[in-house]
């Protein structure tokens, strides 16, 4: 080898090389030595002498970085808070850093302060390492503190906006007369087991008000991630889905392709809300959607520990179960004096009108907005004005007629409320009952029989349960909608003011055709409206105290007529060809005027409670009639033949507390032949009064006019001594719901069930009995099994019956002498009137009754009744003379009802 490498390179040039070589490491190293020495023995001494120094610049410049970032971040929490954006990523890594250097920093410092100490206690030299090491530091923080302040953030870019904003402020509305609901809907919210809640309430009640208010109060629950207020604008819930996806996009700054998929947005929604704990607020909700399609988690799907919150407002109740809420909260109209309250102060009635006679009217104007927020606030804002008392009284007539008082009216009130009318389906009459209602005087109570009368002339129904059914469906789709109000525990019904105001400004075209429907009612007497209004009008309702109507009327369009008169002129009804619906409601009426048999259009005729004494032959012409409404007409004495049983469309006829004369064998002389009664095919509604045996047998004989009978009166009835109920000879009325017994002076027993029944081979039918009213009996008393119950029944009414003593006499079973009996489990109401010789409430001194369910009893002249022995733990109210009352044996009740709590009414 050695060999090769001579050959090639000759020993000369190898030589040369070499030493050229070791001159230049020879130079160049040494210099590189030399520097380095240099520069390290001068930086270390440095280190060690002027430490001190680097310490100081140390402290200034971690000042300095501190008062960089406290600025800052003050600066990025103030701009999060204002805009509700979050800061950026690079501000916290920043800041982040800048923490961990201050930190170090301090440490830097406190070791050079302990460094000192130590020197000045133990009288020692200095330490050549640890200045060495605490100089080194701090140069290196001087350098660090330096870079951190040419790197801090821009003062006007700390927030990214990019970043879903977690709570947007609304306007914070008035909510007078809501505390109450508003502290149970933060109960719902704070509640861990509920997730999704309902708002419900009629238009303008105040349901945005109340979840605008619960959005800025949620700004103060820490907890809460993101908090998202949507007021929906559209009614279809294919497009809410679509709505609800966009706003919930913008709102989590969420970015959607042009050609993304509603299930793509879906799961970008879903992925970042599962992530998150939201509240979701959902404002004007019409239609129920599914939370999947949109991407909302809810708790049923996720993780059992969900605790996000989905509130949302709705005017229909079936959309919060339709949704799943958890908990539903109605929002009612305000209470009189938290409406008066509210009126007179957006009215200013206390500054701008002292005068107490226009004070009245307010109220009173007032009053007609039914405690309607909306309508109390638009109302007092258009009315806030005006000074003169004419001015006010003009407003409430306005008001009585439901009409346009001002164009603010319709926009603020009527316009949001027929978005609920506009919602009632087209194909089962709900609109049409909507209207009806309104027909009659403000607050008037209905009850189911009242609109189930009007569908029977309007529906063609094949069965009675259809039209039951038919009517309690509508009522409730009604109520849902808000713009009927349950009464007086659920036996009654009525129209919100507001609502009737607003379906009359619907049919008179939105209030530009007022003369269409005249609709008049109030408590200060007018003149009816001109006979020109008559002959345009399509509708005309009139209440009691209008006066002067025209002699002969030519109404050309007129279908349905409700008037109250106290004369009616002998050509009235001559020129209204197309009537269908006849309501007189006056009891001074005595005479049918004729004419009648022009209404060949008729469908509905109500003459109840009038003082007519004898029906017209002509009314046999109305062959289309459905429902004829004879009810309470005490002086009504006779009908001629052939008129009923000419009625062949006859569906519902109501003669009950009415005539009485039915002849029912051949050989009596007087009366209308009960066969006519027979001879109406289609009759499937019968309230009747009879006054002999033989009609109440003929009746109960008659297995169709039987089934048909819902009210039955039995009057006088000589020879009666005994009335049994529930005994087999009346099962085949198995759908009569009121029961009168009246003046019977031989009656000595009224039966529930007696000996009769309790042995018959087949069980007596299963009654849907719900009123019993007792009256001028003057031998009776009432008898019942222990083992027969009255299922249905929710009124007993007992008055002016002489002999009894017990409310309830028993037979049969013996059982235990200390028991507790339920005879009527559903009884709600008891009034007991012109009682002398009652003295208790119980069958013995040793048994007591228990009504479950009642709720009020009514005492009159009962003055040897001095105990209460009942149980009745939803006892509310006694009505009855405070004498009375003061005079009762506490004790007696002591025991019984010791947590009742009872609501004295006197009437004195």
């Amino acid at each position: 080898m050695d060999f090769i490498f001579y050959i090639l390179i000759p020993k000369k040039i190898f030589v040369y090389i070499i030493s050229q070589i070791w001159t230049f490491l020879e130079g160049h190293l040494w210099t590189f030595l030399k520097d380095y020495l240099k520069n390290f023995f001068f930086q270390s001494f440095g280190y060690i002498i002027s430490y001190k120094s680097k310490i100081d610049s140390l402290h200034n410049e971690l000042d300095k970085i501190r008062n960089i970032r406290d600025n800052i971040w003050s600066n990025a929490e103030a701009a999060e808070i204002r805009t509700g954006s979050q800061v950026k990523r690079e501000v916290l890594r920043w800041k982040a850093n800048v923490d961990r250097f201050v930190k170090e920093a301090e440490e830097t410092i406190k070791e050079e302060e302990e460094y000192q100490r130590r020197r000045r206690s133990n009288y020692s030299h200095v330490n050549v390492w640890s200045t060495y090491q605490l100089g080194k530091r701090a140069e290196k923080a001087i350098t660090r503190a330096r870079q951190l302040k040419n790197m801090q953030p821009d003062f006007d870019n700390l927030t990214d906006d990019l970043l879903p904003v977690r709570f947007v402020k609304v306007q914070n509305p008035d909510t007078v007369g809501m505390d109450n609901v508003i502290k149970k809907l933060e109960r719902c919210v704070k509640d861990d087991t509920v997730s999704i809640i309902g708002i419900h309430g009629m238009g303008g009640v105040g349901k945005t008000a109340l979840l605008r208010r619960l959005n800025n109060h949620l700004q103060s629950i820490e907890d809460i991630d993101i908090i998202i207020f949507i007021e929906l604008s559209t009614k279809d819930s294919n497009s809410m889905v679509e709505e609800l996806q966009n706003s919930l996009g913008s709102r989590l700054k969420l970015t959607w392709q042009q050609d993304m998929t509603e299930r793509d947005k879906e799961a970008e929604i879903r992925h970042v809300l599962s992530n998150t704990k939201f509240v979701l607020l959902l404002d004007n909700l019409w239609e129920p959607f599914r939370f999947q399609q949109v991407g909302i988690p809810t708790a049923t799907e996720s993780q059992p520990n969900f605790n996000s919150k989905i509130i949302f407002t709705t005017r229909m109740k079936d959309v919060c179960s339709r949704m799943g809420a958890e908990n539903t909260i109605q929002v009612k109209c305000l209470k009189e004096n938290d409406a008066w309250n509210l009126f007179r102060r957006k009215a200013w009635v206390d500054r701008f009108n002292p005068n107490a006679e226009v004070v009245d009217q307010a109220r009173v104007l007032a009053k007609k907005c039914g405690g309607l927020p909306v309508a109390l606030i638009t109302l007092a804002q258009v009315m806030g004005h005006k000074k003169h008392f004419r001015e006010w009284m003009y407003a409430v007539s306005i008001m009585n007629d439901a009409r346009l008082l001002h164009s603010d009216m319709a926009k603020y009130v009527f316009e949001p409320l027929k978005l609920s009318y506009d919602c009632l389906p087209e194909d089962n009459n709900l609109r049409e009952c909507a209207v009806y209602l309104s027909l009659s005087k403000e607050k008037h109570k209905f009850g189911n029989k009242d609109l189930r009368n009007y569908l029977i002339s309007e529906v063609e129904f094949e069965h009675l349960s259809q039209a039951e059914d038919g009517t309690v469906y509508r009522i409730g789709q009604l109520t849902e909608a808000s713009l009927v109000e349950r009464a007086d525990d659920n036996e009654f019904f009525e129209i919100h003011p507001m609502a009737r105001a607003m379906t009359l400004w619907v049919k008179r075209n939105c209030g530009e055709e007022e003369d269409k429907w005249l609709v008049r009612y109030g408590d200060e007497r007018v003149d009816a409206p001109p006979v020109d209004k008559w002959r345009v009008a399509e509708v005309i309702s009139l209440g009691e105290k209008v006066d002067a109507h025209p002699e002969a009327p030519d109404c050309p369009l007129l279908s349905f007529l409700n008037l109250s008169l106290n004369r009616i002129p002998d050509d009235f009804f001559r020129r209204m060809p197309i009537l269908k619906f006849l309501k007189l409601q006056h009891y001074q009426i005595r005479r049918f005027p004729p004419g009648i048999d022009n209404l060949l259009q008729l469908q509905y005729l109500d003459l109840s409670g009038t003082s007519i004494e004898s029906l017209p032959l002509e009314l046999r012409a109305l062959t289309k009639l459905k429902c004829l409404v004879l009810a309470s007409m005490t002086n009504l004495t006779h009908i001629p033949d052939e008129v009923i049983s000419n009625l062949q469309q006859l569906w519902c006829l109501d003669m009950y507390n009415s005539y009485s004369g039915w002849r029912v064998q051949p050989i009596e002389e007087e009366g209308v032949r009960f066969e006519e009664l027979e001879r109406l095919p289609r009759l499937k509604v019968l309230g009747i009064t009879v006054g002999t045996i033989a009609a109440i047998e003929r009746l109960r004989q008659s297995a169709r006019l039987a089934a048909s009978t819902q009210c039955l009166q039995v009057k006088g009835c000589p020879g009666m001594t005994e009335f049994d109920l529930l005994s087999v000879n009346f099962r085949k009325m198995h759908n009569l719901l009121q029961v009168i017994l009246h003046k019977m002076n031989e009656l000595r027993a009224v039966r529930l069930g007696g000996e009769a029944a309790a042995a018959a081979a087949e069980s007596p039918a299963p009654y849907k009995l719900e009123y019993l009213h007792l009256s001028r009996l003057p031998r009776a008393e009432i008898i019942c099994r222990t083992s027969m119950r009255l299922e249905g029944l929710r009124s007993l009414r007992i008055e002016d019956c002489g002999t009894i003593e017990r409310l309830i006499k028993l037979e049969g079973e013996v059982g235990n002498d200390c028991e507790t009996i339920i005879l009527f489990p559903n009884l709600k109401v008891i009034v007991l009137g012109q009682l002398p010789r009652l003295r208790s409430l119980a069958p013995s001194d040793r048994r007591k009754l228990a009504f479950p369910s009642l709720e009020t009893i009514e005492v009159e002249a009962c003055l040897n009744l001095r105990k209460l022995e009942l149980v009745a733990p939803k006892l509310k109210a006694v009505k009855c003379k405070l004498s009375w009352w003061q005079q009762l044996e506490w004790n007696s009740i002591a025991d019984a009802n010791a947590n009742y709590h009872l609501l004295i009414r006197s009437p004195n």
